[in-house]
């Protein structure tokens, strides 16, 4: 009942007679253990993540070069370099220079087909002056960065057309504002992102590099400064952001991980068991976990019903647990699956046989469900340990607004020393 109560009013505090204009929604961390078997979920209304530590690398913008990139390109004489300097131009540069004597040659158009690709590696290739040189051989190996458009992911586009940055307010918070500028700075020239001055390590002498650094950076500065310009024009024209401007460290993080943003709009902690399509599509994809989750909202749905804990051990106790979760997993479609027949076993049977066979969902549940009738209420100090570190992770990366936490429930299965994530 607290459970319920608490996931309520920090769901929707106005339920509580809270001034809707001044109300935040803080997360809520549901953790939950019986004996061997743990699981937990975060209720997060909605956490905007800046620094996400994305593996996906910002655009190096070789399709759109800025202005100096492309400069510095075409300053380089490749066929008059010597070979030592030759084999250490950076693959930036050297598919910048070829990309654009391709659109030369073809009307302005980037390599399309299969056999245009294939051409335009062979371009690379044949500029070789040694066959060791592996600047070039990276180049090739990168070239899918040439004909592959630079555009605004589509994560990011789908924030500029969500509804809390279309109706902006002073209330709303700095990321949205932050957004609603870089939908600005997006549909100017060259309709891309701001430039990360993050470069990927390669082939390269120090001076080279350091040169493609250089340029890197001033036109990442040069981008920051036109984005920051366009938000302070806009905080000029409107209610202001959260009440004064976006502080400038704010914009600084922005900029640099604009490419990898991230928007969690969760909902309301009950778990799996009133969402019947998440139930539907995790029962297939995470058997073992969904049995964990179901098995322990069986307890507590037991305590709430009855006023105590089960007794433990089998009994009647246990089967109305048990019954608890079929009629669950009845709503969705599923059906207990047929036992094995009987018959003479061949020689390709007893092979077969000898085989792991599959554990089916049922006998996950009844695993699960034993797990919990056994000590419906122990806490044991290893489960408890591991929980502390796996929610210390996830509440950490919720306060700092830094990685992307679990969206949805983690179940642990220390029987069988596995975990698995359900979406709800």
């Amino acid at each position: 009942r607290i459970l319920e109560r608490a996931t309520t009013l920090l769901w929707d505090p106005t339920a509580a007679g809270a001034d809707a204009s001044q109300t935040v929604t803080p997360p809520l961390v549901v953790v939950r253990t019986s004996g061997f078997l743990a699981d937990f979920g975060i209720q997060l209304k909605e956490h905007p993540i800046i620094t996400t530590h994305s593996e996906n690398a910002a655009s190096l913008r070789i399709d759109k070069p800025f202005p100096a990139l492309l400069a510095h390109a075409f300053s380089l004489n490749f066929d008059k370099m010597d070979v030592t300097d030759h084999g250490h131009i950076p693959f930036v540069v050297i598919l910048v220079r070829v990309l654009q004597e391709w659109k030369n040659d073809h009307a302005g158009k980037a390599p399309s087909t299969y056999a245009e690709k294939q051409e335009f590696k062979q371009r690379i290739l044949k500029m070789k002056k040694k066959d060791d040189e592996e600047n070039f051989d990276e180049a090739v190996a990168q070239a899918y960065k040439a004909w592959t458009n630079t555009v605004v992911p589509s994560e990011v586009e789908a924030l500029f057309n969500d509804p809390a940055t279309k109706n902006l307010t002073a209330n709303s918070d700095p990321f949205f504002h932050l957004v609603h500028a870089l939908q600005v700075y997006t549909s100017q020239p060259p309709h891309t992102l701001p430039l990360s001055a993050t470069l990927p390590d390669m082939k390269s002498d120090t001076k080279s590099y350091i040169h493609l650094q250089r340029l890197y950076k001033e036109q990442a500065a040069e981008d920051k400064a036109r984005f920051t310009d366009i938000l302070r024009g806009l905080e000029a024209g409107s209610a202001g952001a959260g009440g004064g401007a976006v502080a400038l460290d704010m914009v600084d993080d922005f900029v640099k991980n604009a490419h990898a943003l991230r928007l969690i709009r969760g909902k309301k902690w009950t778990g799996l068991v009133d969402d019947v399509e998440a139930l539907t599509l995790a029962r297939e994809m995470a058997p073992s976990a969904v049995a964990t989750h179901l098995a322990l909202s069986a307890l507590y749905a037991f305590e709430g019903k009855n006023g105590r804990l089960p007794k433990p051990g089998d009994g009647p106790d246990r089967e109305e647990m048990t019954a608890w979760v079929k009629a669950r997993l009845t709503a969705t479609g599923w059906a207990p699956e047929p036992e094995p027949e009987d018959s003479a076993m061949t020689g390709a049977d007893e092979e077969e046989e000898a085989l792991p066979k599959e554990i089916t969902l049922w006998e996950h549940v009844t695993n699960a469900v034993g797990e919990v009738s056994r000590a419906p209420g122990a806490e044991l100090p290893t489960t408890a340990a591991l929980m502390g570190g796996m929610v210390a992770q996830e509440v950490i990366k919720v306060i700092t607004k830094q990685y992307i936490p679990i969206n949805g429930v983690c179940a642990v299965d220390l029987v069988s020393s596995t975990t698995g994530t359900v979406k709800v």
